[in-house]
């Protein structure tokens, strides 16, 4: 079974959880929370994160985009995250799959967005 906090009425993410070890999981769901903080240090080192609808809120700039390179599977939609769409783009470079759908987003997607995104086999925004 995969592991699912999701519809939990979580309000913060731990940062750290000293006693548990999470290294074996692969997949981590916090989709349908009210979670308004920065999110877990330990989330980074996931193989895949679905955040859907987790009332992340905040500019890009607050969250370590760079660390989320390694998860495959990235689904931040419809979370109140701002900023400039290229300081997104980059840090996707190693997912798979993305999803940005109805952030508040600024910024044009061109083709040379794309070039560095040789993992990236689906990518939904709007």
């Amino acid at each position: 079974m995969l592991p699912s906090l999701s519809n939990c009425d979580l309000r913060s993410f731990p940062d750290s959880l000293p006693t548990t070890n999470l290294s074996v999981l692969r997949i981590v769901r916090f989709g349908y929370n009210n979670s308004n903080n920065f999110l877990p240090r330990w989330l980074y080192s996931r193989g895949s994160s679905d955040l859907s609808i987790s009332g992340i809120e905040g500019p890009i700039d607050h969250i370590s985009w760079r660390k989320l390179c390694n998860l495959q599977l990235l689904y931040l939609s419809n979370n109140d995250i701002s900023g400039e769409i290229d300081d997104l783009v980059e840090a996707l470079s190693g997912c798979g799959n993305a999803s940005l759908e109805a952030l508040q987003l600024a910024g044009i997607v061109s083709e040379t967005h794309f070039l560095s995104l040789a993992k990236l086999e689906r990518f939904h925004v709007s």
